[in-house]
């Protein structure tokens, strides 16, 4: 019994969720047109937010790299005065500061994934409303 009771919640959740409720089927053409222009507004808000972070984080991690490369320089030179012990703390925070920037670079590719999905969603988006749109003349 639960079993069928999660079934139709599911199913009326999705038909919701895709404007397939009773009250949507009465929408006309126009009306539907312009939520498809208010949604694909929004995706295109949503896609240049994620632009702005992504930026943001690559610019980051370009700091990150100089911050890296500096502890890099001051190891060799460390290396160079002789100073074993200052070269291995040095080491050290270079090897964490690398480790930060690969987590960095893979947050990075999969935004950059999620921003491409985005994208095709809202050219997908726009596809579908402009067949629409001709529909109505």
């Amino acid at each position: 019994m639960n079993y069928q009771l999660v079934i139709s919640a599911l199913l009326a959740t999705s038909a919701c969720a895709f404007g397939l409720s009773a009250g949507a089927q009465n929408v006309s053409p126009a009306n539907m047109v312009r939520q498809d222009n208010a949604q694909i507004r929004q995706e295109q808000r949503d896609i240049n937010q994620d632009r702005h972070d992504l930026n943001q984080d690559t610019r980051q991690l370009q700091q990150e790299r100089r911050e890296r490369d500096a502890i890099q320089r001051k190891e060799d030179r460390a290396i160079k005065r002789g100073d074993t012990q200052a070269a291995q703390r040095l080491e050290q925070r270079r090897e964490h500061e690398q480790r930060e920037i690969n987590g960095e670079k893979r947050e990075i590719a999969k935004d950059r994934a999620e921003l491409r999905h985005d994208r095709r969603e809202k050219a997908a988006l726009v596809s579908q409303r402009n067949q629409a749109a001709a529909r109505m003349h």
